[in-house]
């Protein structure tokens, strides 16, 4: 008796195709959802980040501005 054949009848029987090719679509890890707090969170980080960034922007607009005397 070959071991391929042994092996054949012991070993677990593939549930899709991907796994038994192990392709991408089978080695993708399972997706975790975030919870509606952790997305308004992070909805509420993005704001306050580009809300940051629009006023020193504005800050630095201004003191260019300033310095070549546009502004008074």
């Amino acid at each position: 008796m070959d071991y391929k054949q042994v092996y054949k009848n012991v070993s677990p029987v593939a549930r899709s195709l991907s796994e038994a090719n192990k392709d991408a679509d089978y080695a993708t890890p399972i997706w975790i959802c975030e919870t509606e707090q952790k997305s308004g969170m992070r909805q509420l980080g993005f704001i306050v980040g580009m809300l940051g960034m629009f006023l020193v922007g504005t800050l630095f607009i201004v003191s260019i501005l300033h310095w070549f005397g546009i502004v008074g």
